[in-house]
């Protein structure tokens, strides 16, 4: 008999008189760091490195296909998002991903020498001026009743100080900073599967009753919610999911919700050679059930379905002062990518 040993280290016995032709097969190609990165995982003897979209702009729009509005549109390069006030991410508008003051533009052109004309600004608004733009912005969040707020980076990849410094001039008021940060997938999906977590795609009655948000939800908010390429939410329960009974999901105001829920959004775009990238939110545990791993659990389950659906790196949104959550984040493996705050029009 002989005995053939596989590429994936297994054995095959085989009679040497059924043996017709044979040769030996090399063994497979180094994994370069690049193509590592891409599917998430490391090259034997790589340092790990956290995920990079492919531009600071890009992850800014991969988290708003995440949280969509229920209402989009397009304005001179700018995107304006609306969802009846649920949420500053959904109810706010985006610039574009360049943006300098036609003034200053010109400024920078005389000095140089190049003269006032020869210098085009980039994205300047509807008329050529941001005040013009602006107008029109405050108009059309008037119209739905909302105030009119504008997301900027302030700091990291993409960040836009002069459009900020050009807010701040015109009395727009800074308000909810927060930090992106980015990490693998990888380092989240390490354990055994857990049991007691359930993924659907709708949030149903339980995992509402855990929402801190879901007080009188409306219907745009819904929309928020389950809007995004793919959407998972996760609840976890005190008991294995095999236990479930059909009417489980069906919050009863006698029990006490579930312990921790969560949600995961997996973008649908072509990343090219970038990373897909997964967006988690809406990570809520119980006060009297925190720091026994419920976080890491819920999370790991979305991060689990997230690298089913293809997708390696994970971004997040927290604000500064979270310590708990940060501390949980950082233990995790991510770290700062961006940071952001939203200026709202003053009154008048």
């Amino acid at each position: 008999m002989l005995k053939i040993t596989r590429r994936d280290g297994g054995v095959a016995e085989l009679r040497e008189e059924a043996l017709v032709a044979g040769k030996v097969v090399p063994g497979p190609p180094p994994v370069r760091r690049s193509a590592a990165r891409a599917r998430g995982t490391t090259a034997p003897g790589a340092r790990a490195t956290p995920p990079r979209p492919s531009s600071g702009r890009a992850l800014v729009e991969i988290a708003a296909r995440g949280w969509p509005g229920t209402e989009t549109e397009r304005l001179a390069g700018w995107t304006l998002r609306a969802a009846g006030g649920f949420t500053a991410r959904a109810n706010s508008a985006l610039p574009p991903a360049s943006w300098s003051d036609p003034d200053d533009v010109a400024e920078e052109a005389a000095a140089s020498g190049a003269g006032g004309t020869s210098a085009v600004p980039r994205s300047p608004g509807v008329d050529g001026t941001l005040d013009g733009t602006l107008g029109r912005i405050r108009h059309w969040y008037a119209e739905r009743g909302l105030p009119a707020r504008i997301q900027l980076t302030t700091e990291g990849p993409g960040a836009d100080p002069a459009l900020d410094a050009a807010l701040a001039q015109r009395g727009w008021t800074p308000e909810r900073p927060a930090l992106v940060l980015v990490g693998e997938l990888t380092s989240l999906t390490g354990g055994a599967p857990d049991h007691r977590v359930t993924l659907r795609r709708e949030p149903d009655a339980d995992w509402l009753a855990r929402y801190d948000r879901a007080e009188g939800l409306s219907g745009p908010a819904r929309e928020v919610l389950t809007g995004g390429p793919s959407v998972w939410f996760a609840t976890l329960r005190d008991r294995d999911a095999s236990e479930l009974t059909p009417d489980d999901g069906e919050f009863d105001e006698g029990t006490s919700p579930p312990p921790a829920i969560g949600r995961c959004v997996v973008d649908d775009a072509d990343p090219g050679d970038a990373p897909r990238w997964a967006g988690f939110a809406a990570l809520a545990v119980d006060p009297d059930h925190r720091r026994r791993g419920l976080a890491s659990a819920v999370l790991a389950e979305l991060a689990r379905r997230a690298r089913a659906e293809g997708a390696s790196a994970a971004y997040l949104q927290v604000t500064p002062d979270s310590s708990a959550a940060l501390n949980l984040y950082r233990g995790l493996g991510f770290t700062t990518y961006q940071r952001y705050h939203y200026r709202t029009a003053p009154r008048g």
